[in-house]
């Protein structure tokens, strides 16, 4: 759905060595200088691909309630 949105080819791969983009669940405090402040309030942050040590990382906030298209919870995915 990413691809669809953006001027990206995103493929999914398991090997994290590999990936451009890793996408990462958490809470509070999780090892960036950017903490989570629990649901409701920041829901997600990046870091450009090509942006040093955190380059191309997703984070999600995980005390969120994250959901696919269903219209309860915070959803990932726009239609």
């Amino acid at each position: 759905m990413w691809s669809r949105e953006s001027r990206l080819t995103i493929t999914e791969t398991w090997n994290s060595r590999e990936a451009d983009i890793l996408l990462q669940y958490s809470t509070d405090q999780h090892g960036d200088k950017f903490p989570f402040d629990g649901e409701g309030g920041t829901l997600a942050h990046t870091f450009y691909p090509d942006s040093g040590e955190l380059a191309g990382q997703v984070h999600f906030d995980d005390a969120e309630w994250w959901s696919h298209n269903t219209n309860q919870g915070t959803s990932s995915h726009q239609k």
